[in-house]
């Protein structure tokens, strides 16, 4: 997968990127849970509203986070619920102590609106990684958020299916 910079485009592919590896994504958040966050900024809703379905399965998941959560989220809490889709209860335990910053990183983020982010984590090499889709990126590069923090779109060369990011 080829991510390029795309003014004002968002993150709205950034969700058709996780798939299968919404586990790992999550694990790999670790302390940066906050910086994924506000790296969404206004683009939060974007991203829910593109996923799937499963909303028992969060709530049960969530636990003690559960009111945490839907009062942070507002009247989007359904959308994002609905967002999480079948990987629903391994995103939300993978979270675990994590949880309650990444819900205080999108009430921020939200408040903030769009953010402005330096171009310093982009390059080039992994640009082409992404493109011939091996290795995973997500095993490449445990610091993989930085290359969220600008505004990308997803391009899918040809093959890019057969590659298995489909």
């Amino acid at each position: 997968m080829l991510w390029v910079r795309t003014p004002g485009c968002g993150l709205c592919s950034v969700v058709r990127a996780l798939g299968e590896n919404a586990t790992a994504v999550v694990r790999a958040l670790g302390e940066n849970a906050t910086a994924v966050v506000l790296a969404l900024g206004v683009n939060a809703m974007a991203v829910a509203s593109t996923l799937g379905e499963n909303a028992t399965a969060v709530v049960r998941a969530l636990g003690e986070n559960a009111t945490a959560v839907v009062s942070t989220l507002g009247e989007n809490a359904t959308a994002v619920v609905r967002a999480l889709g079948e990987n629903a209860t391994t995103v939300v335990s993978a979270l675990g102590e994590n949880a309650t910053a990444v819900v205080s990183a999108l009430e921020s983020a939200i408040n903030e609106g769009s953010r402005v982010w330096e171009k310093d984590c982009f390059d080039q090499d992994m640009a082409e990684r992404y493109k011939t889709g091996t290795p995973s990126p997500w095993q490449l590069c445990p610091r993989w958020l930085c290359h969220f923090q600008e505004q990308f779109t997803c391009v899918e060369p040809d093959g890019f299916e057969d590659a298995g990011w489909g």
